[in-house]
């Protein structure tokens, strides 16, 4: 395997109109800041903006389901199925596992990250 690594603004520019130049790319699971597993799954469907990579009609209607549904378990139930029917189709290869890390000089003040969001509004410089 050759792997070849791209800037963040490379990366989003072929991201939205699925432009990649080879048959795999590498995509986060990221649910934050929301923390709800759709965010991920959302990417990974008929309602992603752009082309998307996968458009399958029977995700889909768990999609809708799941968004429609207000009963917690129910929701976290259709959702675990959507995610063990991905997992079966081996629509993503969990290939690393991925870590935030972030470092900073310790006259920065208020640097917070709440749920892999950075509220760098927040953020200044101590004198």
């Amino acid at each position: 395997m050759n792997v070849e690594v791209a800037s963040f603004a490379d990366w989003i520019k072929q991201f939205f109109p699925v432009a990649w130049p080879s048959p795999m790319w590498h995509n986060l699971w990221n649910a934050a800041p929301v923390m709800d597993a759709t965010t991920s799954i959302l990417n990974q469907s008929c309602a992603k903006g752009g082309k998307p990579y996968i458009c399958d009609d029977t995700q889909q209607a768990m999609i809708a389901a799941a968004n429609a549904e207000f009963d917690p378990e129910k929701r976290k139930k259709i959702l675990q199925d959507l995610i063990a029917l991905q997992y079966e189709e081996a629509v993503n290869l969990f290939l690393i596992a991925y870590n935030n890390l972030h470092a900073y000089t310790p006259n920065l003040e208020g640097f917070r990250n709440v749920n892999q969001l950075i509220l760098y509004n927040e953020i200044s410089f101590a004198e």
